[in-house]
């Protein structure tokens, strides 16, 4: 449904996590926060497997 609202409005193909309340999430992780649920807002000080299996599901498109 995403991508077919995104075709719609012009923006296909888009397969970075860059879309709505996403963009955010992946804005704070790339200024080096936690977006995960256990230790959302912390600042990260070396990769956090709980934000990469974040990233992994939203990759695969499930929740």
């Amino acid at each position: 449904m995403r991508e077919e609202l995104a075709r719609a409005y012009g923006q296909a193909g888009d397969s970075t996590p860059a879309r709505g309340g996403l963009k955010n999430l992946w804005d704070l992780y790339q200024q080096g926060f936690h977006i995960c649920n256990v230790h959302f807002g912390r600042i990260r000080t070396t990769e956090c497997l709980f934000c990469e299996a974040f990233w992994d599901r939203e990759r695969e498109g499930g929740r």
